[in-house]
């Protein structure tokens, strides 16, 4: 509210400012000893006051300089002189001339002196009541206050001072509310950043794959933006009504009806016209937005795959394509741009076509058109035009383009999210993390599926049917299959990603997970592996050895230092997953989840991979007796394995030991 206090201050100081420069111009129009002097009228004997150029018209023979020396006008005696006759008047009861609406006609000299001192500076001892002697002590105080304030309001130098000290105070109050406002937006758009980065971590796997690249660029990029400008000028909304009732009273202390017809002209020439314009922008602005996205999700796969489409010379091809994009996104583009240009038009006739109402109006009201009437008539509808016409039309056209952002943040928010302990009525995914590293002798199993039904989507077709399998701790298991059966969704049906809509899944301890695609951050290669952790140099060393990676980091410039491209662009495909290897299994757990890591390595780094990490010889069932799922087509791996799943078409085919399915005849060369 300390915001709207100062925006309300600095409009009312704007709307003030023109009474007081017109009181000090009418003080400048006072005569003073330089410029004017008396001369004595032969006809009437009366004396008058000329100015200096005047004299030599005036000059008559008899006139002699010692006359005139006689006559300089005394200006300090005459307005003191004047000013003693007004409070005579005002004492007698009698309305002094032009302080009173249906009075006489003021003099053509004193109206705008004496109007504006009695409309901003009333005299205050006559509601207190003068008359009565409990108030007599206070009567001199009330008085001397008065007789202040009505010097200064006619002084020349008081009225200076009062103009500087409002514009600076304006000029104070005009900034450091644009900064706090300004302070406000940042602080929405770096909150609804952190908003938006928190919920990518959070998405689920069917969320995430659902939502396009270019949906999020553009959101970080583009919307969240909007939040910078879109409260600036809010406080104007509501500050229009106080400003025009304010500025209609002071133009009708002069034109009276005329001010009426000027200020509700002025207002419904930009309230209503604003308003509509700034719901068409809304909607076109969505429509842009959506174009948008489209065309940064085209762009970012483009990039993406550069390479490919510049070793097959492509170029021609995606560049229509994005050309196409573009212009559908332009059109829109196009529209917003008019609905600007119409209210940005509204900006210049406003005024004038307010100023030629009003005084039309007084024109049929039989009032005379004089300076003094007309230009403060502009100089007041001009400050009510920069509210009604510049800063409302800002405020409504910036808030709604912010609350499309923020409506689409909120669609982004409520996004499904991964629910790290998922329950359905029929069962669930049920994690115990106490039940760490659990040894072989340990009765209670590490993972265990009990008629496990799961799927992506609401629909008939399911994922996962019918999976039961029990895998004891520390154990291998070797999970095979042709391509599309659901090995990998079992995985992610494990890590709580794949929804369960029947069945129990119980997994005790903690799990870590190396995905099939390699995915590497920008930074250096260490960074890439402890992933956040902190540094243990033996694990570390371990992890690396058996991870096959001191060869490379000797080739590497600086070891494991070198910093990778985004990507990890800089590195090979089997470096990058054997670095990927070696984050899932830095990371101290019970329970390692291996979706194919050795599909991207040659066959005897593989072996080693196999035999130093995952096997039953392996760092991980060696030192840290955990539980190993690993998926894989390398079927020559199976015989070390402690159990075997075989899947098809998301349900267990047949499972059991390496012997036993090959006493069933069970052909792996098919898988």
């Amino acid at each position: 509210m300390f915001d709207g206090f100062l925006i309300f201050l600095f409009v009312l100081i704007k709307t003030i400012l023109p009474v007081v420069l017109a009181q000090l111009l009418i003080q400048f129009q006072e005569p003073t000893n330089s410029t004017h002097v008396a001369v004595a009228s032969i006809d009437n004997d009366m004396i008058t006051t000329i100015p200096p150029m005047a004299m030599p018209l005036m000059m008559l023979p008899e006139t002699t300089q010692s006359h005139l020396e006689n006559l300089v006008f005394d200006e300090t005696a005459m307005i003191n002189k004047r000013r003693r006759k007004r409070r005579i008047r005002i004492d007698d009861d009698k309305p002094a001339p032009g302080n009173s609406i249906g009075g006489n006609k003021p003099v053509a000299g004193q109206e705008d002196d004496d109007t504006l001192a009695t409309t901003l500076f009333p005299d205050i001892s006559e509601p207190l009541g003068a008359d009565d002697p409990t108030v007599g002590t206070n009567s001199t105080l009330i008085d001397d206050l008065s007789d202040f304030l009505h010097h200064a309001w006619n002084d020349a130098f008081w009225l200076s001072g009062l103009l500087v000290l409002l514009t600076l105070f304006g000029c104070f109050c005009c900034h450091h509310s644009d900064l706090r406002e300004r302070l406000v937006g940042a602080r929405m758009r770096i909150a609804c950043c952190s908003l938006i980065y928190r919920k990518t971590l959070r998405m689920s796997r069917k969320a995430a794959g659902q939502t396009p690249a270019g949906y999020m660029i553009n959101l970080l990029s583009n919307d969240v933006s909007r939040l910078d400008y879109g409260f600036i000028y809010v406080h104007y909304v509501w500050v229009l009504p106080f400003q025009a009732c304010f500025t209609c009273y002071l133009i009708w202390r002069r034109v009276q009806w005329a001010a009426v017809v000027g200020v509700v002209g002025l207002l419904l020439k930009t309230i209503p016209v604003q308003t509509g314009l700034s719901r068409l922008s809304s909607i076109i602005r969505m429509r842009v937005a959506k174009k948008t996205d489209q065309r940064v999700g085209i762009m970012n796969e483009l990039i993406q795959g550069i390479q490919v489409i510049k070793m097959y010379a492509w170029e021609k091809p995606f560049h229509k394509v994005v050309s196409i994009a573009r212009k559908k996104e332009v059109r829109q583009i196009r529209w917003a741009s008019y609905i600007r240009g119409i209210y940005l038009s509204t900006m210049v006739f406003t005024e004038r076509s307010t100023l030629f109402l009003a005084i039309a109006c007084c024109v049929i009201e039989g009032r005379s058109i004089t300076a003094d009437i007309v230009f403060p008539m502009a100089q007041f509808f001009n400050i009510l035009q920069l509210t009604a016409a510049i800063f409302y039309p800002l405020a409504v056209s910036l808030g709604a383009e912010a609350l499309v952002s923020i409506d689409r943040i909120q669609e982004f928010l409520a996004l499904e999210e991964h629910d790290s302990n998922p329950q359905s009525p029929n069962g669930g995914l049920q994690r115990h993390l106490n039940d760490l590293h659990l040894t072989e002798d340990s009765n209670k199993p590490a993972i265990e599926l009990q008629n496990v039904t799961a799927s992506w989507e609401e629909t008939t077709e399911k994922t996962l049917k019918d999976v039961t399998v029990k895998i004891e701790a520390g154990k291998l298991l070797a999970v095979i299959g042709p391509v599309g059966a659901g090995k990998s969704s079992l995985l992610q049906m494990l890590l709580g990603e794949l929804p369960i809509q029947n069945g129990t899944a119980t997994i005790n301890g903690d799990v870590s997970y190396g995905s099939q695609e390699p995915w590497l951050f920008t930074g250096t290669v260490r960074n890439n592996i402890l992933f956040g952790l902190p540094y243990d140099r033996h694990r570390y060393q371990a992890v690396v050895r058996h991870c096959a990676l001191s060869t490379d980091f000797q080739q590497l410039p600086d070891g494991d230092k070198t910093v990778v491209g985004e990507r990890g662009t800089s590195l090979s495909g089997g470096q990058r997953a054997r670095v990927s290897l070696a984050r899932a299994v830095y990371n101290n757990a019970s329970i390692y989840l291996l979706d194919d890591p050795l599909s991207a390595v040659d066959a005897h780094v593989g072996k080693h991979l196999f035999d130093e990490v995952i096997g039953p010889r392996g760092y991980l069932a060696q030192k840290q007796r955990a539980t190993r799922v690993l998926v894989t087509h390398q079927v020559h791996f199976l015989k070390e394995a402690d159990w075997i799943v075989i899947i098809e078409g998301g349900k267990i085919v047949t499972q059991g030991t390496y012997t036993e399915l090959a006493n069933g005849k069970v052909d792996f060369g098919k898988l």
